[in-house]
């Protein structure tokens, strides 16, 4: 059985394929074929050098290495066309099996779980609401935020709601 953990570890890495994935692409049937490694040094090319990560998983140090495995799915979901509603909703629910919660969403990254968390929150499914957003009719809604963690107010007042700061329990 995978933990939480692992699989939270695995989910993380998934922003970061789409920026890579765009060379050595020739069409062959209904597959594509691509180099299993690049040649291409991407970074140098940019001018952006590389780092020695010493703090852990961070979004601003892109994210994490990935797993081979995950580069193995990565990989196989490259080659095929399918409606990414559907699949976002049947990984949704295969993470929410294996971490045995009620529900799950694959997101971007932590910015926009925030943000999406928010929206749930301030409206429910309350379709009306939602397509209000940001401007949901009403009182305005609003969120408890402790004073430290000021780096998240975008991600929270794109939904619309007052930030109402806290020092303490």
């Amino acid at each position: 059985m995978i933990s939480r953990k692992q699989v939270l570890k695995m989910l993380a890495s998934f922003p970061l394929v789409g920026g890579f994935v765009g060379t050595g692409l020739m069409k062959k049937g209904s597959e594509l074929e691509r180099p299993v490694h690049s040649r291409r040094d991407y970074f140098t090319e940019l001018g952006v050098r590389t780092l020695i990560n010493g703090r852990g998983t961070l979004t601003t140090l892109t994210g994490s290495l990935m797993d081979p495995a995950v580069m193995e799915a990565m990989d196989y979901a490259s080659r095929k066309f399918v409606s990414l509603n559907e699949l976002n909703e049947k990984v949704g629910e295969r993470i929410a099996e294996m971490l045995n919660c009620e529900d799950a969403h694959v997101t971007a990254g932590a910015a926009s779980a925030i943000t999406l968390a928010t929206a749930a929150a301030v409206t429910g499914n309350d379709r009306e609401k939602i397509r209000a957003i940001p401007n949901i009719p009403g009182p305005q809604r609003e969120v408890i935020m402790p004073k430290t963690h000021r780096i998240y107010e975008q991600q929270l007042t794109v939904c619309g709601v007052k930030l109402v700061e806290v020092e303490g329990p």
